[in-house]
């Protein structure tokens, strides 16, 4: 077989072996192409489809170069026509039932009587579907930067870190129902209403997840599950760690108002978070509405006790607000569970009198 002699082929230049355009087709191509981004109910992006043509139909019709798959929207409905002399966008009505819409980025919204003109970024309203008409030569913003707080969020949005809370959530309140009653015959109990709030954990990731779907397009559900999950366990913590300042340290009037208050701080603390995830919102949005439930409850708590002070109660209570501490070690559950029913019912003989010079449990025990 002879070879060709390579002196008598057409000369290939780089681009025709690249298959690459020239810069002058390529500003052509670009300033000709025609961008439609489909917007969802919140205003966010959905879709996004690019048509390198001067022409494009949108329709409910299969042979539409934009398929819209909406029943208020005619088979063909819409054509977008962009001029090779001055670049200009044209919309023009192919004669629809429920005509064209237009939103402009600047300006008040107008219906297109037959054809109007748009601009880059101008937003059409066919039926019930909105979309966003951009040419090719519309400017981007630059990418955004990769914070600490987006690689935080990717490593919480974990299954195994979900699954991990959960479990130990179950058994650090199964312990905490033990430790207010030790005994073994309820300790299935304990397990049980253990599991409850773990459901309840995956009922409010679910809520919340169904907000991010809506919102952002992506439910996280492995991500609120570890914000619910951890969240109990920080109040969990905390209302150990409460349980033995109210004991070491007995104020009436300080804990009948620091304890709401902590309460409400968690509650806030959570729905911030919550709705800062799963949302679009502001930080003053966000803000503002975290901080109705806990501003209800306080309000709750400050009515309660102007209509019926109960600072008495501190005072029995201090006696048992932390029996396993000071009770388990010394006595036997039966004991224990007799103890307590002698202070509750003498705390709830006394109720005008505080308990001043009522012997503590240690001297109780030391006497027995």
């Amino acid at each position: 077989m002879a070879l060709t002699n390579s002196s008598n082929m057409p000369s290939l230049t780089s681009a025709a072996l690249t298959g690459a355009a020239s810069p002058d087709s390529l500003v052509a191509s670009q300033s000709m192409a025609i961008v439609l981004e489909r917007i969802n109910r919140s205003g966010q992006v959905s879709a996004i489809q690019s048509f390198n043509q001067p022409t494009v139909n949108v329709g409910r019709a299969y042979d539409q170069d934009y398929i819209v798959d909406d029943a208020y929207v005619d088979a063909l409905h819409a054509r977008l026509v962009v001029s090779a002399d001055d670049m200009t966008l044209t919309c023009i009505d192919l004669g629809s039932v429920n005509g064209i819409r237009i939103e402009p980025r600047l300006g008040k919204p107008f219906r297109v009587m037959g054809t109007a003109q748009l601009h880059s970024g101008d937003t059409i309203m066919i039926g019930r579907t909105r979309l966003r008409v951009m040419q090719g030569f519309q400017p981007v913003p630059p990418a955004r930067a990769m914070t600490a707080r987006h690689q935080g969020v990717r490593w919480l949005n974990q299954w195994r870190l979900a699954l991990s809370l959960l479990a130990v959530l179950v058994m650090l309140f199964a312990l905490d129902n033990y430790l207010d009653m030790p005994l073994q015959k309820h300790l299935a109990r304990y397990v049980t209403e253990s599991f409850y709030v773990a459901i309840a954990c995956l009922i409010y990731a679910g809520f919340w997840s169904l907000i991010n779907r809506s919102s952002r397009g992506d439910a996280r559900f492995a991500l609120h599950v570890v914000v619910a999950c951890g969240g109990l366990l920080v109040l969990l913590i905390g209302h150990w760690a409460l349980l033995w300042l109210r004991y070491h340290f007995a104020s009436a009037v300080f804990w009948s108002f620091a304890q709401p208050v902590i309460v409400a701080a968690y509650l806030f603390a959570a729905a911030y978070v919550s709705v800062r995830l799963a949302t679009r919102m502001g930080k003053v949005g966000v803000a503002l509405l975290a901080s109705i439930l806990p501003l209800l409850m306080l309000a709750s708590v400050l009515l309660k006790y102007y209509e019926k002070p109960r600072l008495h109660d501190v005072n029995y209570q201090r006696e048992l607000v932390s029996p396993v501490i000071n009770l388990r070690p010394s006595i036997s559950s039966h004991d224990f569970v007799a103890k307590q029913a002698r202070y509750y019912a003498k705390g709830d003989s006394s109720q005008s009198e505080p308990l001043q010079n009522e012997p503590s449990q240690k001297e109780l025990l030391q006497s027995e």
